[in-house]
């Protein structure tokens, strides 16, 4: 089968793809959080829940989207953007491991791992639940 490209098509494919970044990247809408290098051995990026014993980070966040930068010391390797809302659902639908982090120890978060930040699977309630 020959391959036809449409060009229109294609154009506006990536026309509403750019405007999804845009809007990412808009003021207040995304939190925006940075991991520098124990994520290449762990595998997992710490989201934070709890500080000093209240709700604080994925908790308390009114920003629509989450945004992880990943760093090789201060190399920027690459970044992840979820929607706030489907990682809290993640979030409550399983039982990552809680431990302690933040400044000197003061925050809980939890370990989820990379993975399943880019498995669709993990979403695939969520998006279902969007179309119908």
């Amino acid at each position: 089968m020959k391959h036809v490209s449409n060009f229109r098509k294609d154009l506006e494919w990536g026309k509403a793809g750019e405007k999804v970044v845009a809007d990412i990247q808009e003021g207040d809408s995304t939190e925006v959080k940075s991991e520098r290098d124990l994520w290449i051995k762990s595998g997992n990026h710490f989201v934070e829940v709890k500080s000093r014993g209240k709700p604080s980070g994925i908790m308390k966040t009114e920003a629509n989207f989450w945004t992880i930068n990943f760093y090789k010391g201060d190399d920027f390797i690459f970044n992840i953007t979820v929607r706030t809302q489907m990682l809290k659902d993640m979030i409550e639908r399983n039982n990552f491991r809680s431990v302690p982090g933040g400044d000197n120890n003061t925050s809980w978060g939890l370990l989820v791992p990379i993975k399943k930040l880019i498995d669709y699977n993990s979403y695939i309630d969520e998006v279902e639940n969007e179309n119908s």
